[in-house]
């Protein structure tokens, strides 16, 4: 295993002689003389169907490569130890994936060409290649993350390229040095040995486009304006620049100079949501063509600090745990603080709740029309509260399909004096039935970048498609949602 991944735990409860009290788990170096350390423990479990399962997973996080030995020991009611097993594990370094671009546009071509490519990703210790991104020059056209497995472990890439708008390029005159990145679901990244060269003879030439400040993320108050400094040029002389955009792809609020090839853009802030925001900034020559874009990162705070975030993390803390640096990023009509969770079906009595639609209507069921009728409202710019780009990187890491959209993320620091951090969450989704194959919703949790919510068997991430992909009696049956711990 890497490094950087947790070690995660899975049990069958069926080859004991009991239900469980506790399981708890240990760890210490292999082969050496270092007393057990306990890293973990499991203390709920459930008899479904004649089956014994249990809630969760446990999750250990190594700080050190090397060969460990981890130890289950169970223990019934009395505490009396029932059954225990002892593995090893080798934590060590993750090898990234190769790729290999093996398709493009005809090369050298007298005409502008679609920038369409294939490539071809392996990876030898059989991780899953979750996407590939594509680049001109060093700057990212465009990524695909529906990869087609020809063999096992051979992918191929390039069917559906798509930019983070959804759009596609084309290579327009000039030489184009194409490269591709290739990331596993471990987080390995590989590269193309050598980029492969496409030649435009004639046409028009792009413009380039270089932001010159910010140089880093902005944080900047809800309702206040930023700037960006830029620096343009064309091929086809400085007189061929007409002017230079920057704007939210949310709200598509921003500023254009009409006057380039140096300058300042200002971009006011009002009317936005907090959170994180994703800038695009593009030149435009008298042709219409615009240079490949850059994108910069905004993060809207509350002028009083985060003081939602701050909310939703004192809610779901005990007094054991210091917290800080408190960050909500998404839409806050869609989540909030609750309470009386059992009574309404939920096996978690408080807490917070997170939703890709809107919170005041989580409880309305699955045929609730009313419902799905805000899901179509938050991606309608008109309503205000457009959250259909806002996606979250790290989970489209992790999840197989389309761009992630709608999302709700609640971000903190902690600090736990015992080294050992308890999650308590359960997972639904308004997927089942009538819309399971199409939507894949999804939830993850990291600790220092390390996913550690993961389905009970440890195969996956707890999303529809992995928890259970055809048809689930969660839409009729609400007290059949499933409560899961991470630990």
């Amino acid at each position: 295993m890497d490094l950087e991944d947790g070690v995660c735990f899975s049990f069958n409860l069926d080859v004991l002689p009991a239900l469980p009290a506790k399981i708890r788990i240990y760890q210490r170096e292999y082969e050496g003389d270092d007393p057990w350390v306990q890293i973990g423990s499991l203390t709920e479990f459930d008899t479904i169907k004649g089956m014994r399962t249990l809630r969760g997973s446990a999750v250990w996080i190594p700080e050190l490569e090397g060969e460990y030995e981890v130890q289950a020991v169970v223990v019934d009611g009395t505490g009396t130890v029932i059954a225990s097993e002892i593995r090893r594990v080798d934590v060590g370094s993750n090898t990234p994936p190769a790729i290999n671009i093996t398709g493009g546009p005809p090369t050298p071509s007298s005409t502008a060409q679609d920038a369409v490519f294939t490539a071809i990703a392996t990876d030898i210790d059989g991780d899953k290649i979750r996407r590939v991104e594509f680049y001109d020059d060093g700057i990212l056209i465009g990524s695909d993350v529906t990869p087609e497995e020809v063999s096992p472990g051979v992918f191929e890439f390039g069917d559906d390229i798509e930019d983070i708008e959804e759009g596609f390029y084309f290579l327009l005159r000039g030489t184009h040095n194409i490269t591709a990145k290739a990331f596993d679901e471990r987080g390995g990244v590989g590269e193309t040995v050598s980029p492969s060269q496409y030649v435009i003879t004639s046409g028009n030439a792009r413009p380039i486009i270089s932001v010159t400040n910010p140089v880093d993320v902005v944080s900047v108050n809800q309702g206040h304006s930023f700037s960006v400094s830029y620096s343009t040029s064309d091929p086809d002389g400085v007189m061929d620049l007409v002017e230079v955009e920057a704007y939210d792809i949310m709200t598509f609020s921003g500023d254009v100079d009409s006057s380039p090839p140096f300058g300042s853009l200002s971009i006011d802030t009002a009317g936005w949501e907090l959170g994180e925001h994703t800038i695009r900034v593009v030149s435009r020559d008298n042709s219409g063509a615009e240079s490949y874009p850059q994108y910069l990162t905004v993060f809207v705070r509350s002028a009083g600090g985060d003081i939602f975030a701050e909310t939703l993390v004192e809610n779901i803390t005990d007094e054991t745990a210091v917290v800080s640096n408190e960050i909500f990023r998404g839409v806050e009509a869609s989540s909030n603080v609750f309470h009386s969770g059992l009574a309404s079906g939920l096996e978690i009595d408080s807490g917070v709740l997170l939703t890709t639609g809107s919170f005041a209507l989580w409880n309305g069921g699955d045929d609730d029309l009313e419902n799905e009728e805000a899901m179509d409202e938050r991606r309608d710019p008109a309503f205000g509260i457009n959250n259909i780009e806002l996606g979250d990187s790290d989970l489209q890491s992790r999840v197989s399909g389309e761009r992630t959209s709608d999302a709700a993320v609640l971000e903190f620091d902690v600090f736990c004096s015992d080294g050992q951090l308890e999650i308590v969450y359960q997972f639904g989704s308004e997927e089942y039935d009538e819309f399971v194959g199409d939507f894949n919703d999804g939830f993850m949790a990291t600790v220092n970048g390390v996913l550690v919510t993961l389905v009970p068997d440890c195969s996956d991430i707890v999303a529809v498609n992995s928890v259970y992909p055809f048809l689930s009696p969660i839409h009729t049956t609400r007290q059949k949602l499933r409560g899961e711990k991470a630990i």
